[in-house]
């Protein structure tokens, strides 16, 4: 398969993860060409060594290609690429994907302008009522650096609990921060909880590091339902606990409870989930085991690449 991504030129982890998981494809060659225009290495994805396509030759590429894929990119920039269509819009009918990486249910563009929508926020109750009858549900996956590395052991891991995250998204996050903070207090936890209202709380390198130290990584929604922190605590080897969201977002293999994740629906539930599990450290070592091998078959960013076209294929 040959695969033309018009990539856009903002950045969004939709877009920086699929690239990952279809430049990793092309590099074991179970994809047979991947013209991408655009790429930004960040957040550790593995693409530094992608030669991308010019835009000179982007009208040379999109005969050959059997798929097209656009996507969101931070911004609407990306529309500009709807330029290369005016006139031959059976195209993307035909052989186009939209990746939508937007933090709400809302649709940037017609789902019906192309033979498959992605939609990372595809929520409940809206997904049962849909009009459009090829939009599916597409979140955010963990970056393959995770599975590069051994994630820390139960021992090593100093920090009980951790929730450090940008907190302007959502008034929610101060809450968890208060809750988290009151709760270190009663039990003792070492727990490390912060949500400035004006930046993250961390660099990168900082956060990495306190996330490999944790046992249990709070997370808790933003502006979307689906966050990186959730895939990023599995990723870091910790035991992941975040409030039920299978109740309002669709996810394909989804994670869980107790086998692969904790989920609670109040802040009390939470106490007793993060009390439990620390202190309990065989289910701690069966929880997060099973959360990274489920994670590496179904939540990379290969697997994600794979499901995109798997989910192509089915509407050809």
């Amino acid at each position: 398969m040959k695969i033309l991504y018009l990539a856009p030129e903002g950045f969004d982890y939709s877009s920086n993860q699929i690239t990952e998981g279809l430049w990793l494809l092309r590099k074991t060659c179970a994809i047979k060409e991947f013209w991408c225009t655009n790429a930004i290495v960040h957040h550790g994805s593995q693409i530094e060594k992608l030669d991308l396509l010019s835009k000179t030759a982007i009208e040379d590429v999109i005969p050959e290609a059997d798929v097209i894929l656009l996507s969101s990119g931070g911004d609407m920039k990306f529309l500009e690429n709807f330029d290369y269509f005016e006139g031959r819009r059976e195209l993307l009918h035909k052989k186009g994907i939209f990746l939508d990486g937007h933090d709400s249910n809302c649709y940037l563009v017609d789902p019906s302008m192309f033979k498959l929508y992605l939609k990372r926020e595809l929520r409940y109750p809206e997904v049962n009522d849909l009009v459009w009858h090829n939009v599916r549900s597409f979140q955010f996956g963990v970056y393959q650096f995770h599975f590069d590395h051994q994630p820390q052991p139960y021992e090593k891991r100093d920090v009980d609990v951790s929730f450090v995250a940008y907190g302007g998204s959502s008034k929610l996050r101060q809450e968890c921060v208060d809750h988290l903070n009151a709760i270190a207090k009663r039990t003792g936890l070492n727990i490390v909880a912060n949500a400035p209202n004006d930046g993250q709380p961390l660099s990168i390198p900082d956060y990495r590091s306190l996330m490999r130290r944790s046992k249990c990584i709070v997370s808790v929604p933003g502006a979307g339902i689906d966050t990186l922190r959730y895939w990023e605590a599995i990723g870091f080897g910790a035991a992941v606990c975040t409030p039920d969201i299978s109740k309002v977002l669709h996810m394909r293999f989804m994670p869980e409870p107790h086998r692969h994740a904790l989920y609670f629906h109040n802040w009390q539930h939470m106490e007793a989930l993060l009390v439990e599990i620390v202190k309990n450290e065989g289910w701690w070592k069966r929880l997060t085991g099973a959360a990274i091998r489920h994670a590496q078959k179904y939540h990379s960013t290969v697997a994600r690449a794979t499901q995109m076209l798997e989910l192509f294929e089915e509407l050809v």
